[in-house]
């Protein structure tokens, strides 16, 4: 099987998926490129429940998942960068 490559992303993690309860049970990270992609709920993407419309920078290697581009997330940070003015005194 072809080892899938690691790359790079940068977007605002978003909310994209809930339980009945209303709590967050899936997200997306609406990249900077205008098209939105599967966090998959491993240990490291689920770390990113925290970072819900946060500018992030993450690596990782993509796969498809019922024709979803699902990035399988090892490794994040915070894009200053994409950071808004009213983050700024944050």
């Amino acid at each position: 099987m072809e080892e899938k490559a690691l790359i790079e992303l940068k977007g605002i993690i978003i909310a994209a998926g809930w339980e009945p309860n209303g709590e967050v049970s899936a997200l997306d990270i609406a990249g900077y490129d205008e098209k939105r992609y599967r966090i998959a709920n491993d240990p490291v993407g689920c770390q990113l429940f925290q970072l819900i419309r946060k500018a992030v920078v993450i690596r990782g290697k993509m796969d498809m998942d019922n024709r979803q581009k699902v990035i399988h997330v090892q490794s994040f940070r915070l894009d200053n960068i994409g950071s808004t003015a009213a983050d700024a005194g944050n």
